[in-house]
């Protein structure tokens, strides 16, 4: 399990964990939580429920891509971000955004904090808009509730800008 950081010395949330490792980790029980999370995180986003949105995000939190990193402090700054990143997938068309989990284990003995993947799907109608690919997840519980506390993802930022939207698209809502 190496450890890697990007060029800006921004460790990925999933400490550099592969796939099949997490997998061979994988338990039932964590991968039913991370779905419920991720289906939660992509229904709010893809509706635009920005309030209810950030009851599913751990501030702070980091954002890792190939080619791109951000930490994120507040919710403000996280939400400025995804606000644009909805408004750019509006701009090339994309038409639906689904992830499923592949697999996902819990990282402490309290079962506090689940480390998992998933792959992304992000359609232009019925035909995929960008190759499907991995993204990596840390989730903690805090107050009974399960957020996010990062993203991998095997994307890259000048494929689809998401990581910095905010400098590309200004949101409109």
């Amino acid at each position: 399990m190496g450890t890697t950081t990007d060029i800006k010395g921004i460790t990925p949330i999933h400490s550099g964990l592969s796939a099949e490792q997490i997998m061979e980790s994988s338990v039932p029980r964590a991968v039913a939580q991370y779905q419920t999370v991720i289906d939660e995180i992509n229904e709010h986003f893809w509706n635009r429920d920005w309030s209810a949105l950030t009851t599913c995000i751990s501030v702070p939190n980091r954002i890792t891509a190939l080619d791109a990193a951000r930490l994120f402090d507040t919710h403000e700054e996280w939400l400025t971000v995804a606000r644009a990143a909805r408004d750019g997938f509006n701009t090339m068309g994309i038409s639906e955004y689904h992830r499923v989990c592949r697999g996902a284990f819990f990282a402490d003995p309290d079962e506090r904090q689940i480390v998992g993947f998933h792959e992304t799907f992000i359609l232009r109608g019925c035909v995929l808009a960008v190759p499907r690919f991995k993204g990596f997840m840390r989730l903690v519980q805090h107050g009974g509730r399960w957020r996010s506390e990062g993203l991998h993802t095997e994307q890259r930022e000048t494929l689809l800008p998401t990581i910095h939207a905010d400098q590309i698209v200004r949101a409109r809502d």
